[in-house]
């Protein structure tokens, strides 16, 4: 059932009796889902205003590489939590992505993952910690949903052995100019308006918002300063690409 919904299965069934959008008939779209952005809502989104078909969302490397290249080329809007590498094993396509606040990215994950039902190792640890100890955690098992996401899922293969943080930056911010269309979640009427003129729409739908956990409001909490500062501390990359983001596409 949790896969036939993230697969927005239904409404793809529904697409198939509906015209194609001329522009999804001619290479398929991939949308980069950096987790905690929005991004469950803007597939949706995309599922039901680009008439896709034949959606697929792609969570784990696991799930990616048991495909082959011929297998992702046969759906027209592929969905993913893996990184930019995976541009590389499709044909020509049209590319969507979305960033967000890195703080409240941040502390929107927390809530999530204690929100989380599913017995998960970051759902278990999220559940029995405050958000302090969340967030200053040095496990690398739970410090990835934390330290500098959104520029690592930028990154081939997630990440740069060696790298120094310049050049992290750098290869995320050459990354961004591999896509059609950015926006950010705080200004997601932007992209909206960006995605409705790339594939010719005049009229889209309300955007919808799903996968939101439960007490999940970043934005009005009011958190200590230095937990806010905490998240910065770890979060410095993110945030220099979400301001040129910003800068750049409002």
């Amino acid at each position: 059932v949790r896969r036939l919904r993230r697969n927005n299965t239904l409404r793809a069934q529904w697409n198939t009796l509906l015209p194609r959008n001329p522009r999804m008939a001619e290479k398929p779209t991939l949308f980069l889902h950096i987790p905690k952005t929005g991004g469950v809502s803007l597939h949706a989104f995309l599922v039901r205003n680009l008439r896709a078909r034949r959606p697929i969302s792609i969570v784990a490397r696991e799930e990616l590489d048991a495909l082959s290249d011929a297998q992702l080329a046969a759906h027209d809007l592929i969905a993913t939590h893996t990184d930019i590498s995976i541009l590389d094993r499709l044909p020509p396509c049209h590319t969507i992505t979305l960033l967000r606040d890195p703080v409240d990215r941040v502390i929107s994950s927390y809530h999530f993952h204690r929100a989380d039902p599913r017995d998960l190792r970051l759902n278990r640890f999220a559940r029995s910690v405050d958000l302090r100890t969340f967030v200053e955690t040095e496990d690398p098992a739970f410090a990835s949903a934390i330290e500098n996401a959104q520029v690592r899922q930028m990154l081939p293969g997630g990440r740069l052995k060696g790298a120094s943080d310049e050049d992290m930056l750098a290869t995320a911010m050459a990354a961004i100019d591999r896509f059609d269309m950015v926006g950010r979640l705080e200004n997601i009427d932007a992209l909206l308006a960006r995605i409705a003129a790339h594939y010719g729409l005049e009229a889209m739908g309300a955007f919808p918002h799903r996968n939101k956990a439960r007490n999940q409001r970043p934005g009005d909490e009011r958190y200590d300063d230095s937990i806010r500062a905490a998240i910065r501390a770890r979060t410095a990359l993110d945030q220099a690409l979400y301001d040129a983001v910003r800068a750049r596409f409002g």
